[in-house]
């Protein structure tokens, strides 16, 4: 992070920054939009910084354990809540848009490469 001035890291939608004055043009990484694909509004926030939040990685670990049969397990034997719930049902959700959209051809609207 040293390398990059805080500027740019507000001009990348970065989540541990305050926000870009006015003037800069925030642009996060985008999504692939296709027919099949990214449907969603655009992110103001990069990425990188969401994905880190622990609420974000309690529900990536939790997708796993449920997964396998095992989410008592993961939360100590106790009564799994509804926002956990509805984390891995949403993760669960996303997972399953991204491989269908990973093996529908490009002309298609997906991102699989004929050549692939």
């Amino acid at each position: 992070m040293q390398a990059t001035t805080q500027i740019n890291r507000q001009g990348r939608g970065c989540g541990y920054e305050p926000d870009a004055p006015p003037e800069v043009r925030v642009t996060p990484w985008q999504p692939p939009l296709s027919k099949l694909g990214y449907r969603h509004e655009r992110p103001k926030i990069c990425a990188g910084y969401t994905t880190r939040l622990p609420e974000v990685q309690e529900a990536a670990r939790a997708h796993g354990w449920a997964e396998r049969g095992e989410l008592s397990v993961f939360i100590g034997g106790e009564k799994a809540n509804e926002n956990l719930l509805a984390y891995i049902d949403i993760l669960d959700v996303e997972v399953k848009a991204l491989k269908i959209w990973s093996l529908t051809p490009i002309e298609q609207g997906g991102g699989r490469d004929a050549k692939g």
